[in-house]
């Protein structure tokens, strides 16, 4: 018998290798721990300049109208000029696009001193008030480290760009505890190649991130949505159909707007140092006014989710974060996407849902729902990624038997932003 052509590698049990499959669970557990210390950098950094605290708990940024809310944000701001000048430009922008440029340009390569560089530049702009998410920045975290491993341990090039979305997988896993939605988000806007042996990888790293978040932290979700009776009633579908054509008309405007903003700060007679001070200007101010602006601003995302009644004055302070967020995240400063455009997508939905509460005879115990659900469809639209937005929105808050009515208002909005804009948010000017 002739043994001389057979193809052991099709006979393996698993589709990759099993170094990639060791490193790739590796990658996912210490991507947990480094993100554990990334938020435990962050709240530091706001106890220390909101509170004059040493302290890793999580942070608040004191009572408001405080002088130092004014001042902070544009020291920090001012403070991230100057690292990305004199130490590292890699530290600026929001995240994903710099990790696909990587993966695109580069051989999938991330110096590893942007491993540590972006964890401190994301906990100065998050801590001292930014007005952003620290998904971006761990993403990059990820990345660098996958990257890193990969080089180590002389992956080959296919391998290396695995492991490199693998470690941003492992790393919106382990902050939001999203292990699903992770392994699409990557697929969808890093490796974009559905093959079995690309994907193995990065789900056994995104659920290994997850795993050990379970066992350490437990698995709660991390936002909560109260039971409620949804049937998918005429009323109600038009409702939210309607609710998709806005968050979908929204998301391009503000992909619009974002660049256009970009391309007024190119056009400054100054050096990009100072772009990012003069991004965080409106954040001082409104911030002074309203502090639940400032930061990641989960707790203002946690109280659309449970909105049962026409309180718009939370929809003003997530379109208030929205606009300052758009503003600051032009001048190309560290900072994260995820967390303020759900926040943004929540609120317009929010406000779109109760304009129509009365004509179309509809509870308003729903309009927490149509924040969930246009919080993803907005980031859906404005990213490129419906498939896992819808679930990222649904894993955050543990209710996936609403999956089918969020993943088909995500495709209403994204159809709906693609009809009026051919690019995403993570692939605008600078990008």
């Amino acid at each position: 018998m002739k043994f001389k052509n057979i193809n052991i590698k099709k006979y393996l049990l698993f589709p990759a290798s099993w170094k990639l499959i060791s490193l790739s669970i590796s990658l996912g557990i210490l991507m947990f721990f480094a993100s554990q210390l990334l938020l435990g950098l962050i709240s530091l950094i706001t106890n220390l300049a909101f509170n004059q605290q040493f302290s890793f708990h999580h942070g608040n940024f004191g009572d408001p109208q405080r002088l130092i809310i004014i001042f902070m944000p544009i020291i920090g701001a001012l403070i991230l000029g100057l690292m990305a000048k004199y130490i590292d430009q890699g530290i600026r922008g929001h995240g994903i696009p710099e990790v696909i440029e990587r993966i695109e340009y580069h051989e999938s390569h991330i110096p590893f001193r942007i491993l540590w560089l972006r964890p401190i530049a994301c906990a100065i702009s998050i801590g001292t008030g930014g007005p952003y998410g620290a998904e971006g920045p761990v993403i990059g975290m990820g990345g660098a480290l996958g990257s890193f491993i990969a080089r180590t341990f002389s992956l080959t090039n296919r391998e290396k760009k695995v492991l490199l979305a693998a470690g941003a997988a492992a790393g919106i896993s382990a902050v939001f505890g999203v292990p699903v939605g992770a392994i699409f988000l990557v697929s969808e806007l890093f490796t974009r190649d559905q093959r079995i042996d690309n994907l193995f990888p990065i789900a056994l790293c995104s659920l290994s991130a997850f795993l050990t978040r379970v066992l350490i932290i437990g698995d709660a979700p991390l936002f909560h949505l109260a039971d409620l009776s949804f049937h998918y009633g005429q009323n109600a579908t038009l409702a939210f159909v309607i609710m998709a054509i806005v968050t979908g008309i929204t998301a391009a405007l503000t992909i619009h707007a974002v660049e256009l903003t970009e391309c007024i700060y190119d056009k400054l007679p100054l050096h990009w140092m100072w772009w990012p001070v003069i991004g965080v200007i409106p954040v001082s101010l409104l911030g002074f006014l309203f502090p639940s602006i400032l930061g990641a601003s989960y707790e203002l995302l946690q109280s659309l989710f449970n909105l049962k009644s026409n309180n718009y004055f939370l929809v003003e302070l997530a379109v208030i974060k929205g606009g300052v967020w758009a503003f600051a995240v032009s001048s190309r400063t560290t900072s994260g996407t995820l967390a303020p455009l759900l926040i943004f997508g929540a609120g317009i939905a929010a406000f779109t849902f109760m304009q129509l509460t009365i004509p179309l005879s509809i509870s308003p115990t729903l309009i927490g729902l149509a924040s969930l659900v246009g919080a993803g469809s907005y980031f859906g639209a404005i990213s490129g990624a419906p498939v896992s937005s819808a679930l990222i929105v649904l894993e955050m808050t543990g209710k996936l038997e609403y999956l089918p009515l969020c993943f088909g208002i995500t495709m209403i909005a994204t159809l709906v932003t693609k009809s009026l804009v051919n690019k995403s948010i993570m692939h605008t000017h600078y990008s």
